[in-house]
């Protein structure tokens, strides 16, 4: 729990900077939620004093004070739960908008050496089907859970008042129903994560695929990818399965209880006080009015809690990421580069990661001014040793020097100004061709 408590803050810190740009628009969606809360309450109460005192008293002027107030109530309220949509909509979108570029940006400074080891697709996925899902978090749902929350404790506040004893029976079941929902929902995040991350391996395999076409063609090996694709995908719909049979299941056992059982409870308890005369009519239209209106925003809790954990589960992949290494975290030399005599490799020794050596103890010059060429058989390490002398990788053992000082010691961003790269595949950037000269 602890763990939880600290993840949660450390969440809240790092989204903070987004939400206080436009705080604004989060006040007014909270005033709006806040007043729509209230007014909730109320309408059923006008329903009681047309039961309860207008139609025995036969005043029809009064009945119809009450009627128009009843309208005035629903109006103002539809009004505001509108605007509060509209707000918090526009918050989320420009949260989002900002947190995707910061993403991005953090992408863009790590290592070289780290994207050859991640599948496209993978990447993809977390930072545009992640970041979509981490907007829900910014959007109506996050307030509309505080609004809810806050309906519940004034409907009983107002049933308390009408009939405490009625109240005090349901209340517990109530409280009951809601600790279970948060011992299934806890239960059933686990399988969240998993259907995010073998959503991530099916766009990862077909990003893949689709960049390979040309040779899958020309190799005939169609129905392999074909099969592939097909495991992945039931792999991810048999957990997308279990967990909807869970969530749905849970879901209409619940909504039984409230429709069904709340009714039958507060009827019963209800009626002998009315023919007693002990209680009204009204108070039991109040009763059945506020526990269907607790129906609904209890099952959408239920999936706003889910889809909010969903959320987190995509906001923890992404911190994954903005967590890595960056390349100026790794390279933290500041000495500009002059390379005013050689460039040398000194019993250089390299492997990729769980790999056997590419290059082992590897010694040669490259003087200013001189021209050499490494020739070699695919897989001698001629890209290997490029690669090196650009900064994207570190050597295990041995040394590169720009006359005399370590490449790692270097203003790598300086350094790699003085190199032209042209490499085996092309890549042309978005846009005119001129601006790619």
């Amino acid at each position: 729990m602890p763990e939880q408590k600290q993840k949660f803050s450390y969440y809240l810190k790092l989204l903070y900077p987004f939400i206080k740009k436009d705080k604004g628009l989060l006040f007014f969606g909270l005033f709006a939620m806040l007043v729509t809360s209230a007014l909730r309450l109320v309408d059923p109460l006008i329903l009681a004093l047309i039961i309860d005192k207008s139609i025995p008293n036969q005043d029809l002027s009064e009945m119809l004070r009450y009627g128009f107030m009843f309208i005035g109530v629903v109006l103002i309220s539809g009004l505001l739960s509108y605007l509060q949509i509209v707000l918090l909509s526009r918050l989320g979108i420009k949260i989002i908008t900002q947190f995707k570029g910061k993403v991005f940006s953090h992408l863009l400074k790590l290592p070289v050496g780290w994207f050859n080891k991640q599948p496209v697709g993978e990447l993809i996925a977390r930072v545009e089907s992640d970041s979509e899902r981490v907007k829900v978090l910014f959007s109506d749902l996050s307030i509309t859970i505080i609004g809810n929350l806050l309906f519940f404790v004034g409907v009983f506040i107002v049933l308390l008042y009408r009939d405490w004893k009625t109240t005090s029976i349901i209340l517990p079941i109530i409280a009951i129903s809601i600790i279970a929902y948060s011992v299934l929902f806890r239960y059933i995040s686990s399988f969240f994560r998993q259907i995010r991350e073998k959503y991530a391996i099916v766009s990862a395999k077909i990003t893949d695929y689709v960049q390979g076409m040309q040779m899958i063609q020309a190799l005939n090996q169609e129905q392999r990818v074909i099969e592939d694709l097909r495991r992945a995908s039931k792999d991810k719909q048999r957990t997308e399965i279990k967990t909807s049979f869970i969530e749905y299941g849970a879901q209409s056992f619940f909504m039984f209880i409230f429709n069904v059982v709340f009714v039958v409870i507060v009827i019963m308890l209800s009626a002998p006080k009315i023919i007693v005369g002990t209680a009204t009519l009204g108070t039991l239209i109040v009763f059945i009015q506020y526990i269907y209106r607790m129906i609904w925003p209890l099952m959408h809790l239920s999936e706003n809690v889910m889809q909010m954990q969903r959320s987190f589960v995509s906001l923890k992949r992404i911190l994954e990421l903005t967590a890595l290494q960056t390349e100026d975290e790794t390279f933290t030399g500041t000495q500009v580069p002059a390379f005013e005599h050689e460039i040398r490799f000194e019993n250089v020794s390299f492997a990729y990661e769980g790999e056997d050596w590419v290059l082992k103890d590897v010694s040669f010059s490259i003087p200013k001014g001189k021209k050499i060429a490494l020739v070699g058989p695919s897989g001698s390490g001629k890209s290997t040793t490029i690669s090196l002398l650009c900064g994207f990788y570190h050597v295990q053992k041995g040394s590169v020097l720009v006359d005399g000082s370590p490449l790692r010691g270097l203003d790598f961003r300086a350094w790699r100004r003085n190199i032209g790269l042209i490499l085996q595949d092309i890549y042309l950037f978005p846009g005119p061709i001129l601006e790619n000269v």
